[in-house]
């Protein structure tokens, strides 16, 4: 498999990871994803920016699994690669989105305090770079209250 098959294949994977964790399917998102973090490993490249989508569908499939440190370690490899990659640290999207989701998985763990900081930060990093019609500005607006 040559280098665009190997992007094509992980993106198609990650969709279906997506839609199975969507759809309640974690048997099926699971196999995605363990057929994706096959190929990520086989390409070799720790420096792939697919390592944090990874992280971010492994720690909502925790979610789903009921395994909370898990999804707390995915969530915050995600967030290290997020701010590892930005362009602005202080002003990123996808840093913006791993808050967000590192603020789900702790409020799922009843952490108030640290989701409700990871949700202001979050607001933070979307009204920075995003639309104000962005829907990850508007979930993070709602969740901080």
């Amino acid at each position: 498999m040559d280098a665009d098959q190997a992007y094509v294949v992980r993106n198609l994977l990650f969709a279906r990871a997506a839609v199975a964790l969507q759809s309640g399917d974690v048997e099926r998102a699971r196999a995605a994803l363990g057929a994706a973090t096959e190929l990520l490993e086989r390409l070799a490249d720790r420096s792939d920016p697919a390592w944090r989508n990874l992280h971010r569908l492994r720690a909502r499939l925790a979610v789903a699994d009921m395994k909370p440190d898990s999804a707390l370690a995915h969530a915050d490899a995600a967030l290290t690669l997020a701010r590892a990659q930005a362009i602005d640290a202080q002003a990123s999207t996808a840093v913006g989105e791993d808050l967000l989701l590192r603020a789900e998985v702790l409020a799922a763990q009843g952490a108030r305090e640290g989701a409700a900081r990871d949700t202001r930060a979050a607001v933070v990093h979307f009204e920075r770079t995003a639309d104000p019609s962005h829907p990850a500005l508007a979930q993070a607006r709602r969740l901080a209250g």
